[in-house]
């Protein structure tokens, strides 16, 4: 477990490295929904377990006091905070300064968008997976980017289609922003890939960008596929589960694993 202060406030981040490996490795950093903690998602995400076949590195920062990360615009000590610790292991461990993705679920889904808007510059790709949107303010970001949305269209927590009259939250508004932002042509891909999953896709996007968006029928909020059988869940609460036989750490790793930051973005 990684320690740091960051505006004041004591900060941890749990960092994989799977054995054997040689050169710099990518780093996913995975953020946790609220109240559930890094340690918990290290083993519920999958995403360690799949670090070891594929070679990769995976980060799991910690929130300010263990309960949600910061989504509204003017609250900036989690943004600084992530940062930082970027910072650290980019210099601790040997990674690959242009292969850096964010990914989390629900709040921690909500936040990596929020990263997408705000660390363009360090960041390849992003890959929100249920997330929250409705308190995230308007996103400028660097450059354009390449985003992953996963979402069930059951969610109870963060609704697929938003909240009020005005569907705020919404995923399609979400989608509509980022397809802007990166200036996709068309009206995008639609593809069955299963009886409850669809895929859309917008390929002709600036900078060689790209928007995907996996549509989840009939499933609720939560981490598709999460590994419920993992060590140390027993006695803690496991968000709902999807019955399309999804996996989300698989899905996010094959859709950031293809891009890189531009060189003349990269940092080290």
């Amino acid at each position: 477990m990684l320690h740091f202060v960051a505006d004041g406030e004591q900060h941890e981040a749990l960092l994989h490295i799977p054995r054997g490996t040689r050169g710099r490795l990518p780093l996913v950093l995975a953020f946790h929904g609220a109240h559930y903690g890094a340690r918990f998602v290290s083993r519920y995400y999958g995403l360690s377990n799949l670090s070891n076949r594929k070679g990769f590195a995976v980060l799991y920062p910690q929130a300010s006091h263990n309960v949600f990360w910061q989504l509204p615009p003017n609250q900036h000590e989690d943004v600084d905070a992530v940062r930082l610790v970027l910072d650290q292991v980019e210099h601790a461990a040997c990674i690959d300064a242009r292969r850096v993705y964010a990914t989390g679920a629900s709040n921690g889904g909500g936040f990596s968008a929020r990263l997408g808007c705000e660390m363009a510059d360090r960041l390849a790709a992003i890959a929100p997976v249920a997330g929250g949107y409705s308190q995230l303010g308007p996103c400028q970001p660097q450059r354009p980017l390449p985003v992953l949305e996963i979402h069930g269209t059951r969610d109870q927590v963060v609704p697929y289609n938003g909240t009020g009259p005005d569907h705020d939250g919404s995923v399609a508004g979400f989608l509509r922003q980022w397809t802007t932002i990166d200036h996709c042509r068309g009206d995008g891909e639609r593809r069955r890939l299963r009886p409850n999953v669809i895929r859309l896709s917008w390929y002709r996007c600036a900078g060689g960008t790209m928007v995907e968006h996996l549509r989840l029928a009939m499933t609720d909020h939560g981490w598709p596929g999460g590994d419920t059988g993992a060590a140390g869940l027993r006695n803690h609460p496991i968000p709902r589960q999807d019955p399309t036989g999804v996996k989300a750490a698989t899905a996010v790793w094959s859709f950031v694993s293809r891009f890189r930051l531009p060189s003349a973005a990269a940092r080290g």
